[in-house]
C-alpha cells in the first residue's frame, strides 16, 4: 500500500526484500493468524516508517473501529508519528476510504470519522487511557546506549509494560514488537525470557551469520539491504565488538569489561612519523595532592593518515596554580615539536577545577581552550574510543615511559582503580568525531 500510495512522490516508500518480509508478519497480525509479534534488525532499515506509520495505516484503513497504540521511547518521538500517520490518512482520504475526525485530532490521540477507531500513542513510562487496544505497537522503546545500560530505566520499562500497556490489551489484541538490540536485559529480553514462547521472532542482522537460519536465505556475511547499506559501509564502522553485536547483529550479551584489550592498541615511533594532519591537547582536570586524589591527565594528539597518534601522556597530582603552568607548560611543548605545529584546541572536562582553568588560562594566555561536557556515563563517553581502538586506529609512541601505565588503566576500565588517562582518549575520540563530520572526512562513526 505504502509503496502504490507514494509512487509519483519524489522520495517513493522501497520495498527491500527484508521489508518485505516484514510487511507478510504484520499482515499476519492484524488479521489474526498470529497475536504476538518481534522484530529484530539494525538502525537505519526502515523499521519506523513501516511500523509507527503504514502500519497504523493499513489496520485502519481495514478495520476502522479498532483503537491503535503506538508507544517509543519518548512520548514526543512517538507523536511524532502519529502526526505523520494522521496526515497521510487525510492526504490519502479517497483512496483509504477513511479520514480522520475534525473535532478529535490531536497528534497524540485522533479518531477515524464516522467510526470508533483511532490512534493514540505515548511514551515509555506513559499511560493509555479509554477504550483498550485492537492492536499495539512497540517502537524502540530505548533511545540510547546510556539509557540501555541504566539498570532502573529497565526496571521501569518492565514495569510499565507489566502494569501500563498488557492491562489496556483487548483479549485478542495483537502486539508488534520493533526493535533495535542494545542489551540482553532490555525488554524483548525480559519477554523473551518470561514469556518467550508467545512470541515469533523475527531477527534480521545486518550480515548474515553462518551460525543461524537466516529469515531471508542469505549466505554468510551477505547485507541485509546491499542497495543502501553495502558490506563495505559495515567494514568502515568505528564501532566496539561488543556494540557491533547488539545493535548491528541483535546478539546482545553481558557486559564483561575489559574494553580496551591490550592487543587491539597499535604502536609506532614518533620519529616515524611526518607531519600530523591536526593536533589536539586534552585535560582531565584534579585538584589536589594527597594519595587519594585523581591525576590530572594533558594528553597530546595527532591526527595521521594511519589513525590517530597519542604523542604524550603528562600525569600528576597538583594544586591549582600548577596545574595552569603544566597546561601552558604542555601547549608550548607540543607547539615546538620538531614538526612545529600547535595544538588546534585543548579539550578542558567541564568541572570546578575544568572551569577555574579556562577562566585562568583565558586570563593569562591564548590558548584555544574548548569546554566539553561530561554528560553520558563513563562507559557510554568511550564507546567510539572503543571502536577506534578495537579497529586498530590508536597509535601509542612506542618506547614512551607513560605507555604501559597507560595500557594497563585502559585494560582495567572500567573496573580499575583510576581512568583519568581513558577520559581523556573518550574525549579525544568524541571531538575528533565532530571534526571529520565537519572537516568531510571519511571517519564512520555510530549514529545512536
Amino acid at each position: 500500500m505504502a509503496a502504490w500510495l507514494t509512487r509519483a512522490d519524489s522520495d517513493p516508500y522501497l520495498l527491500p526484500q527484508h521489508v518485505r518480509l516484514i510487511d507478510r508478519k504484520i499482515v499476519d497480525v492484524i488479521t489474526g493468524r498470529n497475536k504476538r509479534l518481534m522484530i529484530l534488525l539494525p538502525p537505519g532499515h526502515g523499521k519506523s516508517t513501516l511500523t509507527s506509520l503504514w502500519t497504523i495505516i493499513w489496520a485502519l484503513s481495514h478495520f476502522p473501529s479498532w483503537r491503535v497504540g503506538l508507544a517509543a521511547h519518548t512520548a514526543e518521538f512517538a507523536a511524532e508519528w502519529g502526526r505523520k500517520a494522521r496526515n497521510l490518512i487525510n492526504r490519502f482520504s479517497s483512496q483509504l476510504g477513511i479520514s480522520v475526525a475534525s473535532d478529535s485530532s490531536a497528534v497524540s490521540r485522533w479518531h477515524i470519522e464516522n467510526a470508533d477507531g483511532g490512534m493514540v500513542t505515548v511514551g515509555v513510562g506513559g499511560a493509555i487511557t479509554g477504550r483498550r487496544l485492537n492492536l499495539m505497537v512497540l517502537d524502540d522503546v530505548v533511545k540510547s546506549a546510556e539509557e540501555a545500560r541504566s539498570e532502573t530505566y529497565r526496571e521501569r520499562a518492565w514495569k510499565w509494560w507489566q502494569e501500563d500497556i498488557q492491562t489496556r490489551l483487548e483479549p485478542n489484541a495483537g502486539v508488534i514488537f520493533i526493535m533495535t538490540r542494545r542489551h540482553h536485559d532490555d525488554l524483548v529480553g525480559r519477554l523473551l525470557e518470561a514469556e518467550g514462547e508467545r512470541w515469533e521472532v523475527v531477527k534480521l542482522p545486518a550480515l548474515a551469520a553462518g551460525n543461524e537460519v537466516d529469515p531471508l536465505g542469505r549466505s554468510e556475511g551477505e547485507a541485509l539491504w546491499t542497495e543502501r547499506f553495502p558490506v563495505e559501509y559495515f567494514e568502515n564502522l568505528t564501532i566496539s565488538k561488543h556494540s557491533w553485536e547488539a545493535l548491528y547483529q541483535q546478539n546482545p550479551t553481558p557486559e564483561s569489561g575489559n574494553y580496551f584489550k591490550r592487543e587491539d592498541w597499535r604502536y609506532i615511533r614518533t620519529a616515524m612519523l611526518g607531519k600530523p594532519l591536526h593536533v589536539v591537547q586534552v585535560v582531565d582536570t584534579a585538584i589536589g595532592i594527597k594519595k587519594e586524589n585523581d591525576f590530572t591527565v594533558i594528553a597530546t594528539w595527532w591526527v595521521i593518515p594511519e589513525g590517530y597518534f597519542c604523542r604524550r601522556i603528562y600525569r600528576a597530582r597538583m594544586e591549582f596554580p600548577d596545574l595552569v603552568v603544566a597546561l601552558k607548560g604542555e601547549y608550548e611543548l607540543a607547539a615546538q615539536e620538531e614538526h612545529r605545529v600547535s595544538p588546534m584546541c585543548v579539550l578542558v572536562e567541564e568541572g570546578a577545577s575544568g572551569k577555574q582553568s579556562q577562566q585562568a588560562l583565558q586570563r593569562e594566555t591564548r590558548l584555544p581552550i574548548k569546554i566539553v561536557t561530561a554528560d553520558k556515563d563513563k562507559l557510554s563517553r568511550a564507546e567510539q574510543a572503543i571502536g577506534l581502538q578495537q579497529t586498530h586506529r590508536l597509535f601509542l609512541a612506542d618506547g614512551e615511559p607513560w605507555v604501559n601505565d597507560f595500557v594497563h588503566e585502559h585494560a582495567e576500565f572500567p573496573r580499575g582503580k583510576h581512568d583519568d588517562q581513558v577520559d581523556t582518549t573518550a574525549h579525544f575520540a568524541n571531538y575528533i568525531k565532530e571534526w571529520e563530520a565537519m572537516r568531510g572526512g571519511d571517519v564512520i562513526t555510530l549514529d545512536w
